[in-house]
């Protein structure tokens, strides 16, 4: 006799699964235009205080973005532009930035615990050197 294995499957649980992205996939899990938790993601757009902790934001162009104090932890931001972006007082806790271009950003106050800027480029232009920036 054979003996099966019954997968339970509920809505909730393919819901979450839907939004799911990896960090090295083509298309961004947060199109421009598409809004995360009230953020329009788009260039110049003014997210202050958003609460986008474990977005997928790859790949995002969120230049000139307003994002004072927001809540980054664990945002995939991996090749986002955030050119002359305001990250003033965000929460940048195990955000990973690898490849991003941060020329110009806004850092004061904020708190890269545990970033990923491996081959990102600073606010003042330079290479990331041991996953840090100076000044950052």
């Amino acid at each position: 006799m054979r003996s099966y294995k019954l997968l339970a499957v509920t809505a909730a649980g393919l819901l979450a699964l839907s939004g799911c992205a990896t960090a090295g996939s083509d298309t961004p899990n947060a199109q421009e235009g598409s809004v995360v938790n009230g953020c329009k993601i788009q260039p110049n757009t003014d997210c202050k205080g958003a609460k986008l902790a474990g977005a997928d934001l790859h790949d995002a162009n969120l230049s000139g973005a307003n994002l004072e104090g927001a809540d980054l932890t664990g945002t995939n931001l991996m090749s986002s532009n955030l050119t002359n972006a305001n990250l003033s007082g965000a929460k940048v806790w195990y955000t990973d930035l690898q490849s991003a271009d941060l020329t110009g950003a806004k850092t004061t106050g904020a708190e890269f615990a545990n970033a990923n800027l491996i081959h990102a480029t600073c606010p003042d232009g330079s290479e990331a050197v041991n996953s840090q920036c100076p000044n950052v």
